[in-house]
């Protein structure tokens, strides 16, 4: 009946700046339009609607030497509720921090 799981439209950017050799932000924004996903209704097929949806992310990552560098990552800032796939919700808000290890 539709391609399913297809957005109508889907547009994404994402940039970074690096800056003093050791610190480095980033963002990234994701736009995706309606979707339909195969559903089934008393046996019969059917096509279930899929919101569009809005996704703003940020991180930033600061080098301690040429070995660890921390970072700190956020996806989903401004918290929206949202199926990427049908019956799978979006984490809200993530924030994520940690340590790269180069060796």
């Amino acid at each position: 009946l539709k391609a399913w799981h297809l957005p109508n439209f889907e547009i994404g950017a994402e940039a970074g700046y690096s800056f003093l050799e050791k610190y480095t932000v980033r963002g990234s924004v994701l736009m995706l339009g309606s979707r339909y996903a195969q559903t089934f209704d008393a046996g019969e097929e059917a096509a279930a609607k899929i919101k569009s949806a809005f996704d703003l992310s940020l991180g930033a990552e600061y080098q301690v030497n040429r070995m660890v560098t921390v970072f700190l990552d956020g996806n989903n800032l401004l918290n929206q509720k949202y199926q990427r796939w049908y019956n799978y919700p979006v984490q809200g808000i993530l924030v994520m921090a940690g340590v790269k290890l180069s060796f």
